[in-house]
């Protein structure tokens, strides 16, 4: 079937920015240009007129951890909850709503110490009181960091003597564990929790599908597909749930055997998903003041952060990416932790030169020095940004680094001089919301409604071109997706208005309305309410 969509705002993302109709064909677009033209040339096509609102290219996730989300979907959220006592009620009736047990784990969500009353972690005892016998995780928002309850350290077998991970801490008081890790040591034990059952992972993939789908993306990223996922993402490919394209990143410890799995996944879609390289952390958050930094946090003068990596094994997973051809994606928040990357790409290349021709990202990339980002760029590298920080945790971040520095976060303008940057969401840290990423881009406006940084806004096109054909880019999948051209796949999205068109402050009240991948309509706004 032939579909021609003509009488809109049909937005390119390429030179010219609009062209007057599109015509698809099998799923892919055909020919765009005068309506006159092709409704000639195919006059039995169907005729979908947008009566004049928007339609351009879908977005394309940059970075976020889909089957996280998923999951988290099965989780209870704290976000509402503004004391330890508000947690304590939320646990205590999830456990009797629930009827748990000792032998079922209850994980929560969504914590952050910065909006709660106590602005503070809550210890073990906390937990405790509320579910003495039921095993308990209270997850930072950031996914960096978390708190257990004795129950879980018990099943763990965390106790006193119990060894942090290097670059983690297990915080011991007094002889014990508060129950308190971050970083390497809570990512070790998080990933020691049973999994949910089967039938309700597959339902919160769809749920999770469709949460993208409703922002306009249809292509998501695995931000790091650890070995316990491989059976999920094996099951949901038998059963040809993706309809989005999924793009996977391993560790580089599991990347043989994670291939030996996905064979006929490596860098080529087959149902929809695709292993697409190595992802490494090198350090923390910044909300949780662990992002590596050259400079010490205000508070703490001997605090510059976490590095969760040598240099030596940064080499390794970069040898290791040359080896497998394949892309590196190494996850640095600081400016130090950033310098540190790029400092070993550019090592590696006076060896393996092909490592600049694999395009390594750094995810986050919020407080990297505007001045590297041309070195970067002259290795390859290129940056993905959550620019939403600002908006979530800005206030937060000129707190704990103060006004000039929380003001060159994300600092978009200086990137947009020498390479094709990104921007993301981090899902499940928040939403997959791209018109609030780009609100943040243009506006950046903290939660209190004060810019920082005027002098690293970008305009409204560039934001969209970094969620479209500059994630494209970052893919390597700029032939196939990112802009309405000849030849490339028809995943688009129709808009309630035209986001080149609207003011500053109503981008982010830009709605989709249909979502459509491959040709196919795969969400429409109107079923959600039905």
């Amino acid at each position: 079937m032939e579909t021609i969509f003509f009488n809109g705002k049909i937005i390119t993302m390429e030179n010219e920015p609009y062209t007057d109709c599109v015509l698809v064909k099998n799923g892919i677009i055909e020919e765009t240009g005068s309506f006159e033209k092709i409704s000639a040339l195919y006059p039995s096509a169907q005729k979908r007129d947008l009566e004049g609102r928007a339609l351009m290219p879908s977005f394309i996730d940059p970075h976020s951890h889909f089957m996280s989300a998923a999951i988290t979907l099965l989780y209870p959220s704290v976000s509402r909850c503004k004391t330890f006592d508000d947690i304590q009620r939320l646990i205590k009736e999830f456990v009797s709503l629930k009827n748990l047990d000792s032998e079922k784990w209850l994980v929560l969500r969504d914590f952050d110490q910065s909006v709660i009353k106590e602005n503070a972690y809550p210890n073990k005892k906390i937990l405790d009181e509320a579910a003495p016998e039921i095993p308990v995780v209270l997850q930072h928002k950031s996914g960096h960091s978390g708190v257990f309850s004795s129950k879980a350290l018990q099943i763990l077998g965390i106790d006193a003597d119990t060894k942090s991970a290097e670059g983690g801490t297990i915080e011991i008081i007094n002889g014990e564990p508060t129950g308190y890790m971050d970083e390497n040591a809570y990512i070790k034990y998080i990933q020691k929790i049973p999994l949910p059952d089967s039938q309700s992972l597959q339902e919160a993939i769809k749920k999770t599908q469709n949460m993208y789908f409703s922002k306009g993306i249809t292509t998501i990223q695995e931000g790091m597909l650890v070995k316990s996922m491989v059976p999920i993402y094996e099951k949901a490919m038998e059963l040809k749930l993706f309809k989005a394209d999924i793009v996977g990143f391993v560790g580089p410890d599991d990347i043989d055997s994670v291939k030996n799995v996905f064979s006929g996944h490596i860098k080529e879609y087959k149902n929809n998903f695709k292993i697409g390289g190595i992802k490494i952390f090198l350090d923390g958050s910044p909300q949780n003041k662990t992002a590596y930094m050259s400079r010490p946090y205000i508070d703490n003068k001997k605090n510059f952060g976490s590095l969760t990596m040598k240099n030596e094994e940064v080499l390794e997973a970069l040898k290791k990416a040359v080896e497998n051809d394949m892309q590196i994606l190494c996850h640095c928040n600081g400016d130090k932790a950033c310098d540190i990357f790029i400092n070993c790409v550019n090592d590696i290349s006076k060896i393996e030169p092909r490592i600049c021709s694999l395009n390594p990202v750094i995810i986050h990339a919020q407080f990297i020095n505007p001045a590297v980002l041309p070195f970067a760029a002259s290795l390859g590298i290129t940056a993905s940004f959550f620019v939403a920080h600002i908006l979530h945790w800005g206030e937060l971040h000129i707190k704990n680094l103060g006004y000039n520095r929380a003001s060159q976060m994300s600092p978009l303008n200086s990137a947009l001089q020498c390479m094709p940057f990104t921007l993301h969401q981090d899902t499940p840290v928040i939403n997959p919301d791209m018109f609030e990423t780009i609100y943040c881009a243009v506006s950046r406006k903290t939660s209190a409604g004060r810019v920082i940084g005027q002098n690293q806004k970008i305009s409204v096109y560039n934001a969209l071109k970094a969620v479209t054909i500059n994630a494209a880019k970052q893919y390597s999948e700029q032939n196939s997706k990112g802009s309405i051209s000849k030849g490339k796949r028809a995943d688009l999205i129709i808009l309630d208005k035209n986001p080149l068109e609207v003011s500053e402050d109503e981008i982010r009240n830009v709605n989709v309305i249909e979502t459509i991948k491959d040709g196919e309509t795969v969400w429409k706004a109107e079923e959600q309410f039905l």
